[in-house]
C-alpha cells in the first residue's frame, strides 16, 4: 500500500502538483526504504547460509 502511495505521489509530481511538501510522501517513502533495506539484509543472510 505504501507502495503505491509513492507511485501516485511521483503522478501526481511529475503532473505539477507536487507532493513532495507533504510529510506522509516522506513518512511513506522511509518506511518503504527500511523494509527494502531489511528484506535485502536477510536475504544476505539466508544466501551466506546455503
Amino acid at each position: 500500500m505504501r507502495m503505491k502511495a509513492i507511485g501516485i505521489a511521483l503522478k501526481l509530481t511529475l503532473l505539477r502538483m507536487n507532493q513532495l511538501v507533504y510529510p506522509e510522501t516522506w513518512a511513506f517513502t522511509i518506511i518503504v526504504l527500511l523494509c527494502i533495506i531489511t528484506q535485502m539484509n536477510y536475504l544476505n543472510k539466508v544466501m551466506n547460509i546455503s
